[in-house]
């Protein structure tokens, strides 16, 4: 029985670090570039399970070096590989970032490997549906992958995170826990800008209309905005001097899936966006996700 799993992406991300991201039909040069280990699936992963969460990763990387890569970090990482599958003559995903000084990114991403995600890779039949093949208390997944994970709910707590936006089958939201989109995305979503708290609030009852019973919009250095069909609450976000926002979202999403069944919900939401904070300090995808200790630590200083 895991805590949390996680149905989404691996990709090798290529950071290149720049003075600003270019303009349309412009050159710039990058003064640093590095290749992290990433994909939205692994990095939140990867946040709930340095928060604690037993956690296992469902996902697909090509028949290349990604396949011995990512194994390798999942074993360092204490992390079983049980969920990640090889698909033979596929390229594993792959995302070029650039990142200014500020920490804002652009990301032009191939998914590779990613878009051959099957049910088969993570459900079984029985005689009364399709299951998880593992026991799960939290099911986390994301738009990197194909709609797979339309999931067949057996009493987990189920939370999408819509990114990155495309189209997509809208039954997903119905009776879905959790959603947790950014701005432009819960824009995408709504037709709502969230520029304040009744932006917000009105994007967030569409969604709640759809079936999803909460709805967590993230900001950003704004914070987060959480609405249920009882609750509109405003979290704020510690202030921090962010260097690569690469993972904050990635790191919000796993660290909430791995405290929302456990404390009061506000908790779970203080921690996540602490966590997500903390990682917009540190540069890189997975090098940035903090552990449980050092999220406590930072919590403590303000």
């Amino acid at each position: 029985m895991y805590d949390v799993v996680v149905i989404g992406s691996l990709m090798l991300d290529k950071v290149s670090r720049v003075g600003r991201l270019p303009r349309p039909s412009e050159n710039v040069y990058a003064s640093s570039k590095a290749v992290y280990l990433g994909g939205k699936g692994f990095n939140q992963a990867l946040a709930a399970h340095r928060f604690g969460a037993k956690t296992l990763l469902v996902g697909c990387v090509g028949d290349d070096e990604g396949w011995d890569l990512f194994r390798e970090a999942l074993d360092k990482e204490g992390m079983d590989a049980n969920g990640l599958h090889k698909k033979e003559q596929a390229t594993t995903g792959q995302a070029d970032i650039w990142v200014q000084k500020d920490g804002l990114n652009m990301i032009c991403a191939y998914p590779g490997a990613n878009d051959l995600l099957h049910p088969d890779d993570f459900l079984q039949k029985t005689n009364e549906g399709r299951y998880l093949s593992f026991g799960a208390g939290v099911v986390l997944s994301q738009l990197e992958v194909p709609d797979v994970a339309a999931r067949q709910r057996c009493g987990w707590t189920s939370i999408l995170n819509p990114a990155p936006m495309r189209l997509f089958d809208r039954s997903m939201l119905q009776d879905l826990d959790y959603i947790t989109p950014n701005e432009s995305e819960v824009f995408a979503l709504t037709g709502i800008e969230p520029v304040d708290d009744a932006s917000c609030a009105a994007a967030g009852r569409k969604l709640i209309d759809e079936g999803v019973k909460a709805v967590i919009i993230t900001l950003g250095a704004r914070g987060c905005y959480w609405v249920t069909e009882r609750q509109e609450i405003h979290f704020l976000a510690p202030a921090v001097k962010a260097v690569d926002t690469t993972a904050a979202g990635d790191v919000f999403n796993g660290v909430l899936s791995a405290m929302v069944r456990g404390i009061e919900k506000d908790h779970a939401v203080r921690y996540a966006l602490a966590a997500a904070s903390l990682s917009t300090t540190r540069p890189g995808a997975a090098p940035s996700v903090p552990t449980r200790t050092e999220v406590e630590a930072f919590m403590a200083t303000f």
